[in-house]
């Protein structure tokens, strides 16, 4: 994974943005992508932060966990809550 281009490269972005040059010119300036850029500057506006988000980390154990918690989102279990119900669930009969 990559690192996280620096705070303090970021915020002189911010700050020549803010003095007046445009998104792409800073970015060229500093050797970063417009996007890059641009995408600073607005989380900058919104939240007042220079910071990187965290990269990577676990994406998956949450909905993991949120069944081991709650059986009903397992698979199978709309089929068992149809029986429980009296509907009839596909059966199949054996000779």
């Amino acid at each position: 994974m990559t690192k996280s281009i620096s705070e303090d490269l970021r915020s002189r972005v911010i700050a020549a943005v803010d003095g007046g040059l445009s998104r792409r010119a800073a970015g060229e300036r500093f050797g970063v992508a417009a996007a890059s850029a641009v995408r600073w500057v607005r989380e900058w506006r919104e939240s007042g932060s220079t910071r990187a988000k965290p990269q990577g980390g676990d994406m998956r154990s949450r909905r993991i966990e949120g069944h081991r918690e709650n059986p009903e989102r397992r698979r199978g279990a709309s089929a068992t809550s149809a029986a429980g119900s009296g509907a009839r669930v596909g059966t199949v009969q054996c000779a």
